[in-house]
């Protein structure tokens, strides 16, 4: 989610994505339940309804996840600091759109990546990272608060993210996401501090549901590990061990990333990636309060 928050080089094409998901959101008869909140991993979730196709496979077909141009929720490149600071009018905006949607009572929200790639480097003491960690957490708590004071029935789940293929300056992989799941522990412990307001490790998905790709084996498997061979992230359940699931030496599989042209990084999901943390999302907590909403 590489930073753009001034919006100029990118802003006519996210105002196209957003207006076809706009007229998307637009002529869905389902009613609306959950409100996709955040940076380019929510956008691309609510963009391709991931959230809405997976509750139609299980059985919730009447209810969809939001997405609309009018009230935009979710913007790529979208930074904890400027969401919590209302630049642009973009966190009255999810208020505005609770208010247009009154049957939304679930917030998908998805922040803070942007902050830790555009701001976090191998360099950085241990102190210094401290600083940027309680930085993120304040903006994510600021946005969290917001959100639940727009109606006592508002539940949110912030969506962790899952190993990404994002490397620099020849350091591998596991240290970026050691940094990663270091920030999201203090998220957790956030949110252990707010009624209302869940966390979805997503930490190892990819690589558990999937499994990885690597050195042809003594029987000739291109497999590094098969899928269901490396731990599950763990949830509130297990009190979030492990943390780190998969294995953290590794990114998320390629075929489960999204790569542009020429590209030797990615930062994104393919559509089958962002559908199985869907599922997860829904699994943990998004079901349960579908069947058993709380009183408005």
């Amino acid at each position: 989610m590489p930073v753009v928050c001034s919006g100029v080089r990118r802003a006519a094409v996210i105002l196209v994505m957003a207006i076809t998901a706009g007229a998307l959101s637009g002529c869905d008869a389902r009613t609306p339940r959950i409100l996709v909140v955040g940076d380019s991993w929510a956008f691309l979730m609510g963009y391709q309804q991931s959230l809405g196709n997976v509750m139609a496979r299980h059985g919730y077909e009447a209810y969809s996840d939001h997405l609309n141009i009018r009230h935009l929720t979710a913007v790529p490149g979208l930074t904890a600091k400027a969401l919590a600071r209302n630049r642009l009018g973009v966190l009255h905006n999810i208020g505005r759109a609770l208010r247009a949607e009154p049957t939304i009572d679930i917030v998908h929200l998805s922040i803070g990546g942007n902050d830790g790639i555009a701001l976090w480097s191998p360099l950085l003491s241990r102190a210094e990272e401290q600083e940027l960690v309680d930085e993120i957490v304040g903006n994510v708590r600021t946005i969290v608060e917001y959100i639940l004071a727009q109606r006592p029935n508002i539940r949110v789940a912030i969506c962790g993210y899952d190993y990404m293929d994002y490397h620099t300056r020849h350091v591998p992989p596991r240290v970026y996401n050691a940094a990663a799941v270091r920030l999201a522990r203090h998220i957790i412990d956030m949110t252990k501090t707010i009624d209302r307001c869940e966390y979805v490790n997503n930490f190892g998905l990819m690589q558990y549901e999937f499994g990885y790709p690597g050195p042809f084996d003594a029987e000739n498997i291109p497999v590094v590990y098969l899928p269901h061979e490396v731990p599950f992230p763990g949830n509130a359940d297990t009190d979030y061990v492990p943390l780190a699931g998969g294995d953290i030496a590794y990114p998320s599989p390629p075929h489960t990333l999204s790569y542009g042209p020429l590209a030797t990084t990615s930062i994104h999901l393919n559509q089958a990636g962002y559908e199985r943390i869907a599922l997860n999302c829904l699994e943990q907590y998004y079901f349960d309060w579908l069947d058993n909403p709380l009183p408005f």
